[in-house]
């Protein structure tokens, strides 16, 4: 099954973004996203978020029924997190092309990064900028560390 294999990729894969927004995922990763196609979203901290169309579904259906709150709250989700995803099929060559609004938002360039990411019950990957995740890593060490002295307690 798909997902019994996903959460065993760990690990960050680096990725090139050509002039026309396309990236190609590495062999490992392709090895166990094997659907036709991924569908994109924005991600938190500015990344982007890309998941097989059958975790997209787990994923969005958690987000409907788990965006309790208030109202406003309700629809900042769902139109941060639902509405910009496109879902994107994989070229002849096994290539993404990656939408210009979602790689403006994300700041992506040539250099990029993919973090396979297993969180709310769903597993996805992250798509980051270097320079954009290297920036990220060195404003998150606080929380890097608060996070680290909770591992401790276990």
């Amino acid at each position: 099954m798909v997902v019994n294999m996903l959460e065993s990729i760990e690990g960050q894969f680096p990725v090139t973004c050509d002039q026309k927004g396309r990236i190609m995922l590495p062999a490992r990763l392709r090895a166990v996203y094997t659907e036709s196609a991924m569908v994109v979203t924005k991600g938190y901290d500015r990344c982007l978020w890309l998941f097989s169309p059958s975790e997209w579904k787990r994923f969005a259906e958690k987000v409907v029924g788990n965006t309790a709150g208030s109202v406003k709250q309700s629809f900042a989700m769902q139109r941060h997190l639902l509405a910009p995803k496109q879902e994107i099929a994989f070229d002849k060559t096994g290539r993404l092309s990656i939408p210009q609004k979602l790689r403006e938002y994300a700041d992506l360039s040539k250099d990029g990064a993919l973090h396979h990411i297993n969180n709310f019950g769903v597993n996805f990957l992250e798509l980051w900028d270097t320079a954009q995740s290297d920036a990220y890593d060195a404003q998150s060490q606080d929380d890097f560390n608060a996070g680290i002295e909770n591992l401790a307690r276990i």
